[in-house]
């Protein structure tokens, strides 16, 4: 493989077939995350990440001669893990690999090989669902009673408010005045109304990182180019949300210590 920059921020490299990757443990060790790389990259991988189509594990040999493993990851997926971290670390990794894009577009040859117009079909062919599709988020009807979820279930926020007997809105803009989450604004076409129309995507703030889990949505049209998620409410985050909620007014409610 070669490297793509002689004094790379993060080292990417480019196989055979021109596609470039970036090491989870070269990414990790620069975002100075604080647990050991298999622990991270377990949670980073938890967010519905694909093998094949996201990263590629790779063997290696760790000091002490005892094999260990890497992950060669995609530039769409190396972003998206920058963007979860929520650091200055964080922001500087991912603003370096979309420059790294810039750069490698601009310095391939006039000439296209195959491998680079099928590219270029699948790309605009997706372009074209993008604008004629709506964006999904749908999950069961979870009531809200903290004695019956699992560590493993997820709700949408909906579900959570409904559960507290407090409109969506309300709850969502009194997440975003709190600091809890912030919200992202873009726009598409839309087919059926023949204007453009307002998508809007919402991600937990650092500290609040434990309350939320961003669950990507790869049929959905891309936000900004980039993968649209619908951000759900985890059980921590559920009671920690009922609790506030209380605080603040909203609602009057008691849950169990």
């Amino acid at each position: 493989m070669d490297i793509v920059t002689s004094t790379p921020l993060i080292p990417i490299e480019v196989d055979e077939n021109g596609e470039r990757a970036v090491s989870g443990r070269a990414l990790a060790q620069f975002l100075e995350i604080g647990s050991a790389y298999n622990v991270w990259i377990s949670r980073m991988l938890a967010y519905g990440f694909t093998e094949g189509m996201d990263f590629q594990p790779v063997r290696i040999e760790s000091t002490g001669g005892r094999p260990g493993v890497d992950h060669a990851l995609t530039l769409d997926m190396a972003k998206e893990l920058c963007m979860i971290q929520r650091s200055d670390k964080g922001r500087s990794a991912r603003q370096y690999f979309i420059e790294v894009e810039k750069k490698f577009r601009a310095q391939q040859p006039r000439e296209l090989s195959r491998a680079d117009l099928a590219r270029m079909v699948l790309e605009a062919e997706e372009d074209k669902a993008a604008l004629e599709a709506k964006v999904i988020e749908d999950a069961p009807k979870v009531e809200y009673v903290e004695t019956f979820v699992t560590d493993e279930d997820l709700r949408l926020l909906r579900n959570v408010a409904k559960s507290l007997g407090i409109a969506e809105g309300l709850l969502r803009q009194t997440l975003i005045e709190r600091n809890w989450i912030y919200e992202e604004v873009s726009t598409r076409w839309s087919e059926s109304r023949q204007e453009k129309e307002k998508v809007h995507r919402y991600s937990a703030y650092a500290d609040k990182r434990a309350y939320f889990r961003p669950v990507p949505n790869h049929e959905a049209p891309r936000f900004r180019g980039e993968l649209m998620h619908t951000l759900k409410v985890t059980p921590e985050g559920a009671t920690a949300i009922a609790r506030a909620a209380e605080r603040w007014g909203l609602v009057a409610v008691e849950v169990a210590a």
